[in-house]
């Protein structure tokens, strides 16, 4: 990452995600419906190879600003999701995001508790 420092970690994950040629970024604030963190982030890979190297980036790059990852699901490269605490990524290809269409039940208020 270049240039001006992040303000808050969500900003940071959205410019490294920038970077990534991920497509349809969507932030959800997750904060009134979550006990585990306050905001949810959701991409689009191509591939399976891009979901994971999408995936690998943006640990990486956070790991350069001192944040502790765990990435879950890198293996089969579908869906492939980086807890950063505060902020949690979906990288997703098109057929799953479609499928299980996580940022519609934010925005629908149908949330699981």
């Amino acid at each position: 990452m270049t240039g001006e420092q992040p303000t808050s970690l969500l900003d940071a994950v959205l410019r490294i995600i920038g970077t990534t040629k991920a497509t349809d970024t969507v932030a959800i604030d997750v904060s009134d419906h979550s006990s585990v963190t306050d905001h949810m982030v959701v991409c689009t890979g191509t591939s399976r190879t891009h979901v994971g190297a999408i995936a690998d980036h943006l640990a990486r790059q956070l790991s350069r600003l001192k944040v502790r990852t765990t990435l879950c699901g890198k293996l089969r490269g579908e869906w492939v999701v980086v807890d950063a605490g505060e902020v949690v990524v979906h990288v997703m290809q098109p057929a799953a995001r479609e499928l299980y269409a996580l940022e519609d039940l934010y925005r629908a208020g149908h949330a699981p508790r």
